[in-house]
């Protein structure tokens, strides 16, 4: 509660001091009285977004490295050097902690580091589309579908199907039934993960300013994932010996 508390604060600062509104969600232009509302949902979400899956060693920062090296692509390309510069520091000082995190975690992120990478990563994908015009909003939503994407389906899970918590901790995370239904190994669990969202961010590159090519991209990798949590619940892995119970989706 604290740190969202803090996020938000965060968020505020962020709206005051650079002017990192979303009004522009490439279907709608939002009027002020909703764009603020909007902003701190989508900046407090995508923080506890990666805090949700640092669960295996280099997960967090290995999706993190891979969202910002697909923003500092972007930024370069448009010749916006702040950003191409804040992406790349990040990607460097993440780096340096992947090398100690992945794959023998001998340090971790923490509730505070992955908040602060989300909150960072929220804020370049807002200034992003608003200082380079020629990006569609929807670019940095098939950039972040994953992290984005597993916060939605938690809730759904956990207070629709369930009726749980929102915020009631659970074992059936995508990446944990990774772990335990087919890689059972941490690392692996990670790399896993790492192909998924570098495979789509590869796929929604070229298309950076088509709106229509990026709605089309995010819901296949939204397909795709619920298709792929159906699967991995239903694996049979004879070795585990155990009785899985997720969600019917």
């Amino acid at each position: 509660g604290v740190r969202l508390l803090i996020i938000m604060v965060g968020a505020v600062m962020a709206m005051v001091l650079m002017d990192s509104i979303v009004y522009d969600i490439g279907l709608m232009r939002m009027p002020i009285w909703m764009a603020i509302p909007f902003t701190l949902i989508a900046v407090t979400g995508l923080s506890n977004a990666i805090n949700i899956i640092d669960g295996f060693n280099g997960l967090a920062a290995g999706v993190s490295v891979i969202i910002l090296l697909s923003f500092a692509l972007a930024s370069y390309l448009y010749g916006d050097q702040l950003l191409l510069g804040v992406s790349t520091a990040l990607i460097v000082a993440i780096g340096g902690f992947f090398v100690w995190n992945f794959p023998k975690g001998r340090i971790f992120l923490g509730d505070g580091g992955a908040y602060f990478i989300g909150f960072i990563l929220a804020e370049i994908s807002i200034l992003l589309v608003k200082r380079n015009p020629g990006i569609s909003p929807w670019f940095p939503l098939v950039i972040l579908a994953y992290p984005i994407f597993e916060v939605f389906f938690s809730i759904y899970r956990k207070k629709l199907k369930r009726g749980l918590s929102a915020f009631e901790p659970d074992r059936v995370h995508f990446h944990m039934l990774i772990h335990r239904r087919i890689a059972r190994s941490n690392p692996k669990t990670s790399v896993y993960i790492w192909v998924l969202v570098a495979v789509f961010n590869i796929m929604a590159f070229p298309f950076h300013s088509n709106t229509p090519v990026l709605i089309f991209i995010f819901f296949l990798f939204s397909s795709s994932y619920l298709y792929l949590y159906r699967r991995i619940v239903r694996f049979k892995n004879w070795g585990l010996g155990e009785r899985l119970v997720a969600p019917r989706v």
